[in-house]
């Protein structure tokens, strides 16, 4: 039996076990939800999680070499889908159709590369349009989502810090590509000397962000956009969304600004994406994706660009986010591996641009939240 539509993927920490279900979308929300109980061992979860670390951090120069380490994320990819998923669940998710599946996870288990879970062949971003929501603890208190209208507007912030280039010309191509479309898109477009009083000021006025630029991973809430006089900080963000309505959607294509080697990723790097994501989902940010490492300039442009170019033609968030990674794995194989590095937090079913329809300013065409 195949499976189609959408799906949301549950997960809850109780103690030593996992609670997990795998339910499809309904309108209607069922009377009765089943879970089954799945036993691990979080130590050996951890030590999984930093083994795929490991892994993206090989710098290799041959084929061989790559096909070796792409055989490795695979191997470690199926030891997650053996102790994560119940037999049951792993015949659905084996036996369904690419379709919209969404995570919705535990806050303690957000350090898991659930986007990497291998079901012997495929992995779980590339065959599905994945997106994370985050059962968080705190008491996010009461959020100020924002209305889209019918003319969006865009903020393209491109290499603040000055250092960067590739984030400059990335910023440049993005909203050339808005106005050859021709769509009912206002795109601003902010490059250098972007300062903090500049971000705080005017984001509010915007229903997208793209920033290119560095983040720096920092400490507590003190980690951020780094802008031209300093950083951006959580705690920065975590006041503002106290006061008006943030951006639906924040596309946040950065580099780690704190590490000696940029390329590597940090053994904390999912923690240090959520950290960031969390502080605008929790300050009325409904979307949030952002880069868990640096990749080569090429290919960050590539991925963008294929990004928004599948989101004005209508397809949702999700969709367009897998079809990117496709994008990259068709230019520069599996082996490349440029296509592990973005995830998305918040609904991947929800669609910004949706051709000649009105759009549902409360729950918008193809969410499935």
């Amino acid at each position: 039996m195949s499976y189609n539509g959408p799906l949301i993927l549950e997960v809850f920490k109780q103690d030593d076990t996992l609670k997990v279900g795998l339910f499809n979308y309904t309108r209607t929300a069922p009377t009765l939800r089943h879970y089954s109980r799945v036993g691990v061992s979080f130590c050996e979860l951890i030590h999984l999680s930093l083994e795929t670390v490991a892994i993206l951090n090989r710098f290799s120069k041959d084929q061989p070499s790559r096909l070796q380490q792409l055989k490795c994320l695979q191997k470690i990819g199926r030891l997650f889908w053996d102790q994560l998923l119940s037999r049951s669940i792993k015949i659905r998710l084996k036996d369904s159709h690419p379709s919209t599946l969404l995570l919705s996870l535990d806050e303690e288990l957000i350090f898991i590369p659930w986007e990497l879970i291998f079901d012997g062949d495929n992995f779980l971003s590339l065959k599905f349009n994945l997106g994370r929501l985050v059962h968080s603890r705190g008491d996010s208190g009461r959020l100020q989502y924002r209305n889209l209208a019918d003319n969006l507007k865009m903020l393209i912030l491109a290499n603040p810090s000055g250092d960067l280039k590739s984030a400059y010309w990335e910023g440049l191509r993005i909203k050339n590509q808005f106005i050859r479309k021709g769509l009912k898109v206002r795109v601003d477009f902010k490059a250098m000397d972007i300062n903090r009083q500049y971000v705080k000021k005017n984001i509010y006025d915007y229903d997208i962000v793209h920033f290119a630029g560095h983040c720096d991973s920092g400490s507590d809430q003190a980690g951020g956009w780094v802008l031209s006089d300093g950083v951006f900080k959580i705690e920065d963000i975590l006041k503002m969304g106290q006061s008006g309505s943030l951006p639906a959607l924040i596309f946040s294509n950065t580099c780690n600004n704190s590490q000696g080697n940029s390329i590597l990723v940090s053994s904390a790097y999912q923690m240090i994406n959520y950290d960031l994501a969390s502080a605008f989902l929790f300050s009325g940010v409904r979307h949030y994706i952002g880069s868990i490492r640096r990749i080569e300039d090429n290919t960050s442009l590539i991925f963008a660009l294929e990004f928004y170019r599948q989101l004005v033609s209508g397809l949702s968030l999700g969709e367009s986010l897998r079809l990117s990674r496709l994008r990259l794995v068709k230019k520069y194989g599996l082996t490349g591996l440029h296509w592990v590095n973005y995830l998305l937090y918040g609904d991947p079913g929800f669609i910004f641009f949706k051709p000649n329809l009105s759009r549902n300013k409360t729950n918008p065409a193809g969410s499935i939240l």
